[in-house]
């Protein structure tokens, strides 16, 4: 059967930091398709996510917050030492989207979204480890795991950029949670306009 037609499929990186992953993929693919397909084959591919990608920014609110401790873990080594680790102490933070809604991309697309805070944070702020969980009260509802971060407090706001590629478009209301309020925002030069939808 004679090859006509070759798609390279999707998943290309849309972010402002996957534009240089995207150049290193561009610069493997390009010889291997002049070295193993003739002129007269066309060539496709998938662009979902490298248009989509960048298009959204996903706000959340905490809601809740705790101290976790982990339990002291025993090691004991080949020479018959024993070490005992200490507790570890992590902050959690319950927000207001998750891994059932916009933040699907977390457990069938493997992504990691990276929290920013909005209020101002000082430089020298202590970070310390940190869990985001959805509002689901599920296990799997992980927003970002064991991530460092500093500290917040109940009622502020974070955002993630990049969510604009199968987030909204494959989340639930599992649990009675509603999806996301959507609102575009389209800037010009001189006149940014907005609308809520």
């Amino acid at each position: 059967m004679p090859l006509r037609f070759l798609d390279l499929g999707g998943g290309w990186p849309g972010d402002s930091e996957g534009m240089k992953l995207f150049q290193l993929i561009a610069d493997a693919i390009n010889p291997v398709l002049d070295e193993l397909f003739s002129a007269d084959i066309q060539i496709i591919a998938e662009p979902g996510r490298y248009f989509a990608m960048s298009t959204t920014t996903m706000a959340v609110q905490i809601h809740s917050k705790r101290d976790y401790f982990t339990a002291p873990v025993k090691i004991e080594h080949e020479d018959g030492s024993v070490e005992i680790m200490p507790a570890e102490r992590e902050v959690q933070y319950y927000v207001t989207e998750g891994a059932y809604g916009a933040f699907n991309n977390t457990i069938w697309d493997f992504q990691k979204p990276t929290p920013v805070p909005f209020k101002e944070i000082p430089a020298d702020a202590v970070q310390q480890l940190t869990t985001f969980f959805g509002p689901t009260c599920d296990s799997l509802d992980v927003v970002a795991k064991r991530i460092q971060f500093p500290d917040m407090e109940i009622g502020d706001w974070i955002y993630f950029n990049n969510m604009g590629a199968y987030t909204l478009t494959a989340a639930s209301n599992f649990n009675g949670f509603e999806s996301p309020h959507v609102y575009y925002k389209i800037f010009t030069s001189t006149n940014p306009v907005s609308n809520n939808i």
